[in-house]
C-alpha cells in the first residue's frame, strides 16, 4: 500500500506535541525499510523536516503553497481564509478540507492515511488516526477545551474524524473505553499502543552536568515540573502545596517550572508572589532537550499534578533518567505508571504536600521509585510503538486489496 503521513508544526515549543511527533517520525523512518508499504509524509514545511533521502520507500510532499497547480484556485484562497478567520475566531469551525492535501493524496495514489493526532478533518480515503485525550468531554469547564466555541469545534470534528476512521490509536484501556463511550466507535476499531519513553532520554549515564543550575541559579534539590502554562497543568494547587510545606513542616523548597505561556503564566506569577514564594520559583520558559536532561537528572522529584490522563509523556522521561515521580491520580495514570509513581490528588494541595513530604522524608522509597521507574521506562519503546502500527497497516492491507483506485460509488 501507500501509506500518507500527516505531520503537523514542527517546533520544539509544541511541548510533548513535538517530542511524540518527532520521536515516532524519526522511528519510523528509521525502521520503513522493514516493511512493504510506501509512504509519503506530507507537511506543512517546504522541505522535509528530518532527512529521508537515503530511503528509497519514503518520500516527502509539502502542503506549502508553491504555485506549482493552478487549478482550484478559488477552492485554495477559500481555505486559506477560512484558516485565518479560524485563527482570529476560535468559534469559527473551518468547513473545507485544505485542498492541497486532497491533490497531494491523488497525486501520490495514497491508500491509507496516518495522522499523528486527532486533529485533521477526516478524509473519504481510509485514515488512522492518534487519539491523546477527550478530556473537553470529561472536563468541559476548563478554558483550554471550552472557551470561545472550542468545545463545539472539538466535539464536532472529533465525532466525524473518529466514527470515519479505519482505526483509532489509544495509549490505554481507560481510553479506548472512552472513545467507544463517547462516540459509539466499535472495540474491534480501536488499537492500544502505549505512550513509549522518547529515546532522547536514553543517554549515556554520565558525571552530572550542573552548568544548567548555574546557568539560571538553581539551587539543589528542586522540584521540577516541565509544563505548558495551561489551566490544567495545575501550577497554582502545587504553589499551594509548597506553601503548605514552609507553613506546617518548615520546609521551603525550590521548584523549577518550564514551558511556554498558554495563557496562564501571570495568574501562576501573580499567586507565587501572593503567597510570598517568588524567591522559591523559577520560571525557565521554554529550554532545550540537553537543558531538560540535566534538569530531570539532578531534580529532587517530578512534581507532574495535570488534571489531565489518560497518558503524559514526562513521567516516562523521569523513569528513564533516574528522577523520582510525583503524579497526579487520573484516569488512566495508574495503568501508564503502573507501581512507578507516587501518585495524589491534584484537588487538594495537603495531598500533594503530604507526596513530597512522604519522599522527602524517606530515602528508601526515593531510591525504590527511581528503581522502579527506570523499569517501567524500558517496557515500550519507540521501536515497540512503531513496529505495531506497521502491524495495523499489514492488517488493513488485507481490507485495501478488495477496491481498486477509480472504484466509486
Amino acid at each position: 500500500m501507500k501509506i500518507g503521513i500527516r505531520i503537523g508544526n514542527w517546533s520544539p515549543e509544541e511541548g510533548g506535541r513535538f517530542t511524540f511527533q518527532d520521536e515516532i517520525l524519526k522511528a519510523f523512518i528509521q525502521y520503513s525499510c522493514g516493511s512493504n508499504h510506501q509512504f509519503i509524509i506530507i507537511g506543512l514545511q517546504k522541505t522535509p523536516p528530518i532527512d529521508i533521502n537515503s530511503f528509497s520507500n519514503l518520500e516527502y510532499a509539502s502542503l506549502y503553497w508553491s504555485g506549482k497547480h493552478h487549478h482550484r484556485i478559488f477552492e485554495k484562497l477559500k481555505f486559506w481564509l477560512e484558516k485565518f478567520v479560524a485563527k482570529l475566531d476560535q468559534s469559527y469551525r473551518m468547513s473545507t478540507k485544505n485542498p492541497y492535501f486532497e491533490e497531494i493524496a491523488e497525486d501520490y495514489q495514497v491508500d491509507l492515511m496516518w495522522f499523528l493526532s486527532a486533529s485533521y478533518p477526516p478524509q473519504d480515503i481510509p485514515y488512522v488516526t492518534t487519539v491523546w485525550d477527550l478530556q473537553h468531554r470529561l472536563q468541559p469547564f476548563f478554558p483550554e477545551v471550552s472557551a470561545n466555541g472550542v468545545w463545539e469545534s472539538r466535539e464536532q470534528s472529533l465525532r466525524e474524524l473518529l466514527q470515519r476512521a479505519a482505526y483509532i490509536v489509544v495509549g490505554t484501556k481507560i481510553g479506548k473505553r472512552e472513545v467507544e463511550t463517547f462516540f459509539q466507535v466499535s472495540p474491534e476499531r480501536i488499537k492500544i499502543l502505549p505512550f513509549p519513553t522518547p529515546k532522547f532520554v536514553n543517554v549515556p549515564d554520565v558525571s552530572l552536568d550542573t552548568s544548567v543550575l548555574e546557568k539560571y541559579k538553581i539551587p539543589p534539590k528542586f522540584l521540577f515540573y516541565p509544563a505548558q502554562f495551561w489551566p490544567h497543568k495545575n501550577h497554582v494547587n502545587l504553589l499551594l502545596a509548597l506553601q503548605h510545606l514552609k507553613n506546617q513542616f518548615g520546609l521551603d523548597l525550590p521548584i523549577v517550572f518550564t514551558g511556554g505561556d498558554q495563557g496562564n503564566r501571570a495568574h501562576v506569577e501573580k499567586t507565587a508572589q501572593d503567597l510570598d514564594l517568588l524567591r522559591q520559583v523559577h520560571f525557565l520558559g521554554f529550554v532545550s532537550q540537553d537543558e531538560l536532561v540535566a534538569l530531570y537528572r539532578q531534580a529532587f522529584a517530578l512534581t507532574f499534578v495535570t488534571f489531565f490522563g489518560p497518558d503524559n509523556l514526562p513521567p516516562l522521561e523521569a523513569f528513564a533518567l533516574g528522577c523520582p515521580v510525583i503524579a497526579s491520580k487520573v484516569s488512566g495514570a495508574e495503568e501508564q505508571l503502573e507501581d512507578a509513581a507516587l501518585l495524589v490528588d491534584p484537588q487538594h494541595p495537603e495531598q500533594i504536600a503530604t507526596g513530597i513530604k512522604q519522599l522527602w522524608d524517606s530515602p528508601a522509597l526515593r531510591e525504590q521509585l527511581i528503581n522502579q521507574g527506570y523499569e517501567r521506562s524500558q517496557q515500550w519503546s519507540v521501536e515497540d510503538y512503531v513496529k505495531a502500527l506497521f502491524a495495523i497497516f499489514d492488517e488493513f492491507e488485507t481490507i485495501r486489496r478488495s477496491w481498486g483506485r477509480s472504484t466509486s460509488l
